[in-house]
């Protein structure tokens, strides 16, 4: 059987509040997202985020 999948993972680095973040992300993708936060951005940037 042939299935198709759908993941996503988000990576946010900076200071960036989850519920402001929350809403640009749909609902029936739940179980197939991964997200991180992480307080600290990268080196000379306020924030910044990766897609994979």
């Amino acid at each position: 059987r042939c299935r198709e999948v759908f993941t996503v993972a988000a990576i946010f680095r900076g200071k960036v509040v989850e519920e402001q973040v929350q809403q640009h992300f749909v609902a029936w993708i739940p179980n197939n997202m991964l997200r991180v936060h992480r307080d600290i951005p990268p080196q000379g940037m306020k924030m910044a985020v990766t897609f994979i």
